[in-house]
């Protein structure tokens, strides 16, 4: 059931993609996709083969990404993009998750917004253009905390230091289970059972296979957990980096 699920929103994602793509050549303008994560924008490069576009999600390291569509210019994103600045009138800082969940709550699509960039006086919320308005309008509260909303544009972005911790372990294997075992410190079976269970990704990809092996650069993300940058050399003692995103 499962795998019928995914397949079938791909069918549909690449569906929407092909609109887009169509639109294009009909109109002659710039169209633009939802935003969409790591292993789907994976998913949608062939159909992207053969024209002009570029990926941008507000920023350079943007998790979530929208595709736009006959152009490679980033700056024609702000036709596209805006900022929601969230703060709480009491000072509190809001959490990723219980923004995300107020603004799920209100009936807005997870495709229709971008990245959550949280910062100690006030949180971005990258989204379409398209649904500024409402959330101005309608986001009152984050949780039980009542909220100041700001429409700002994409150049008034904040920008957000990356928390990372180095970690450096001599591992037995480059076997997926062994690095998640040394990087997140757990028991290697229970590593071998995470990447069975499908809750571990290599390169935004599920894999399944535990025996998989790792590479100079890979990204590994365990759900419910933050995630491992390989930038280890080849040798007797790897390095590991664990990389934490909002």
């Amino acid at each position: 059931m499962y795998k019928k699920g995914v397949t079938y929103f791909m069918k549909y994602l690449m569906g929407k993609i092909a609109d887009r793509i169509k639109e294009y050549y009909e109109k002659g303008e710039i169209t633009n996709s939802t935003f969409l994560d790591p292993s789907e924008i994976i998913e949608i490069m062939p159909a992207l083969k053969n024209i002009t576009y570029v990926l941008y999600g507000g920023y350079d390291d943007a998790e979530r990404r929208i595709a736009l569509i006959g152009t490679e210019d980033v700056e024609e994103a702000s036709n596209f993009l805006s900022i929601i600045r969230v703060s709480s009138h009491s000072g509190e800082k809001l959490s990723h998750r219980s923004i995300l969940g107020s603004v799920l709550g209100l009936g807005v699509k997870r495709e229709m917004m971008g990245d959550i960039l949280i910062g100690n006086e006030y949180s971005d919320i990258i989204v379409l253009k398209s649904i500024t308005e409402f959330l101005e309008n309608n986001l009152k509260y984050v949780g039980r905390e009542k909220v100041k909303v700001q429409v700002v544009s994409l150049h008034e972005l904040q920008e957000i230091q990356e928390e990372t911790k180095e970690i450096r372990t001599s591992v037995s294997s480059l076997r997926l289970d062994s690095v998640i075992s040394n990087g997140f410190g757990m028991a290697r079976e229970k590593s071998t059972l995470l990447v069975k269970g499908e809750a571990v990704k290599l390169n935004h990809m599920i894999v399944k296979s535990p025996s998989k092996p790792v590479k100079e650069g890979d990204l590994i993300s365990v759900r419910g957990k933050r995630k491992i940058n390989d930038k280890r050399g080849f040798g007797a003692n790897k390095k590991r980096k664990n990389k934490g995103y909002i």
